[in-house]
């Protein structure tokens, strides 16, 4: 929460360009914000008028037939199968996808509560494409977000918001399930797949080096292989042989060395070589 804030001030001119190159359209410094943040570090956030919110927060999936108006001045009838972020009255945003109306901020607004979180892809997935939307935010947690960025997030833009707008910010409030979170999976790499993959031999010691390099935990090792855990936002590395691809990049496709293929091949002529040599 940030409290006494100025919310008419001007968003500065290197946050309303960079945004402006992303195609993001600029609007109260607070959103422009939450939105640059996005663009920044890949985290979705919003921001709520603390004073039109009704009581606690909570996290729910919708009643049916619960209406919502949302930021885009469209109203929708929400399915029970649709989560929702909910004051104690209403529905206030339909998670992971777009804001409502009735909470959302404005150039009077002076009391914000930021929101940075982290929905599963699979609860979210659709979702917005049910209801006719296509936001930054839902293709950003339908591909996967850092389930680790929240809290950073919440820095910079409680950060950037006090820069600008002024004000004063409250302790930061988290609910964490950590048994519900996402489980970094242990990929095991050997130099014998290495060397299959790429058809020569890297130096073991160069190997280690360029893991650590891109920030994988190795946590086992020995002279043949290694245990390998990747980092929380690199979705992109799940199997061995994407970790042999990281290799060949840090190497260079460039320098890796050309090599016949050695196999016994029996290639029959084609019906137009054994014309061409019977005739005369």
């Amino acid at each position: 929460v940030i409290e006494g804030i100025d919310n008419n001030a001007v968003t500065p001119k290197w946050m309303a360009q960079r945004l402006q190159r992303a195609s993001q359209q600029l609007h109260s410094p607070v959103v422009d914000i939450t939105n640059y943040v996005l663009l920044e570090l890949g985290q979705p956030m919003h921001a709520f008028d603390l004073n039109k919110i009704n009581g606690n927060i909570d996290v729910r999936m919708a009643k049916s037939g619960e209406k919502l108006e949302l930021l885009n001045e469209q109203t929708v009838s929400l399915n029970k199968n649709t989560l929702v972020i909910a004051d104690q009255k209403s529905a206030i945003a339909i998670a992971g996808v777009m804001g409502g109306m009735k909470t959302g901020t404005q150039p009077d607004s002076t009391e914000v509560l930021l929101e940075s979180a982290f929905f599963d892809s699979i609860a979210v997935s659709g979702v917005a494409r049910s209801y006719g939307l296509h936001t930054e935010s839902s293709i950003r947690f339908e591909r996967g977000v850092d389930f680790n960025m929240t809290h950073q997030a919440m820095e910079r833009a409680t950060e950037l918001v006090l820069d600008i707008c002024g004000g004063k910010a409250s302790a930061i409030n988290e609910c964490v399930d950590s048994s519900t979170l996402p489980k970094l999976q242990t990929i095991l790499i050997t130099r014998e797949k290495i060397s299959s993959v790429l058809g020569f031999d890297l130096d073991p010691s160069w190997i280690e080096s360029k893991f650590k390099f891109l920030g994988f935990n190795i946590t086992k090792k020995n002279n043949k292989s290694w245990a390998i855990i990747p980092p929380s936002f690199r979705f992109d590395i799940r199997i061995p042989a994407d970790l042999i691809e990281e290799l060949a990049r840090l190497y260079g496709y460039d320098k890796i060395p050309v090599q016949r293929l050695s196999v016994d091949a029996n290639i029959s002529q084609t019906s137009q070589s054994k014309v061409s040599f019977y005739v005369i």
